[in-house]
């Protein structure tokens, strides 16, 4: 009897010993992605993220993101969408003139994809340092804005005089949004580094939504946009994870506090109208 005991234990003892190893690994994942979001905050969270895995690997992710749109706009290229349209017309215009600014999205991010991931490569095998990677990061972000502004003014041209006017059928305002929100990710990259992560994937995620809500879109495009802009929108979100948490935890001691004092505030009052019922209870009894 007694080795059958012995097996019992050891089988009772087997989950609880797996239940353990969960929790600490979990715990250890948790301690982990705490300290990769502290990495993206800090007063120099470029540099810092850029010299770890951290931002080395967000830099592959927004190339791979990029890279995505490269194949939208690629497939844009051999729709008609790639002719300017006459206006309120659905076909293309006779002319079949091409419109400028559809070559510029697939080029920009054709090259703006294969240089972050070249620039991934260099970071990874320390080839660049992470303060010249930073710098690179933001050049190219410099690049797209001036290409895109030249690229507004381009659209805005080739709608006013081959298209039949600026219209919802042809317009420079996708150009336009895409310079704005670049140049918004430099400013804060420059002087408030600490949002600078949170800035890219939040803008980014809500660009891409505006984008494919704007105008008609294959269903393909709608499907990869659905998939990427929330993944981009709640992981800028999740960098503030610690502080939400923090700021939650301190309203409720705050609430927790302000309800034990009023509680005390009650009882005080309570004993002062004890005290004065009991005095003047002693009054009427003396009279």
């Amino acid at each position: 009897m007694r080795p059958a005991a012995t097996a019992e234990s050891g089988d009772t003892a087997q989950p609880a010993c797996d239940l353990l190893w969960f929790i600490t690994a979990w715990a250890r994942n948790i301690r982990l992605y705490v300290n990769a979001c502290r990495s993206l905050k800090g007063p120099d969270a470029i540099t810092l993220a850029l010299s770890g895995w951290t931002g080395q690997f967000l830099v592959l992710f927004f190339g791979l993101q990029t890279f995505v749109c490269t194949g939208i706009h690629a497939h844009q290229l051999l729709m008609d969408t790639r002719y300017v349209n006459a206006p309120n017309a659905p076909q293309p215009h006779a002319s079949l003139t091409l419109r400028a600014v559809r070559v510029i999205d697939f080029l920009v991010a054709l090259v703006w994809s294969s240089f972050l991931g070249c620039l991934f490569q260099r970071l990874r095998r320390k080839r660049i340092t992470a303060l010249n990677g930073r710098r690179l990061l933001l050049a190219s972000m410099r690049s797209v804005v001036g290409v895109y502004a030249l690229g507004t003014l381009v659209d805005f041209a080739q709608c006013h005089f081959q298209a039949g006017g600026i219209g919802s059928h042809c317009n420079g305002y996708n150009c336009t949004t895409t310079a704005i929100s670049c140049a918004v990710c430099v400013v804060v990259g420059e002087y408030k580094p600490t949002a600078f992560w949170a800035v890219c994937f939040l803008g980014q995620g809500l660009y891409r939504l505006v984008w494919v809500l704007r105008e008609e879109r294959p269903m393909a495009v709608k499907v990869s946009i659905a998939t990427t802009a929330p993944v981009l929108i709640v992981l800028s979100l999740s960098l503030y994870a610690e502080e939400i948490v923090y700021w939650r935890v301190g309203m409720s001691k705050r609430q927790e506090e302000e309800e034990k004092a009023l509680s005390e505030e009650q009882e005080q009052e309570q004993e002062g109208q004890e005290q004065e019922e009991e005095s003047l209870f002693k009054a009427d009894a003396g009279n």
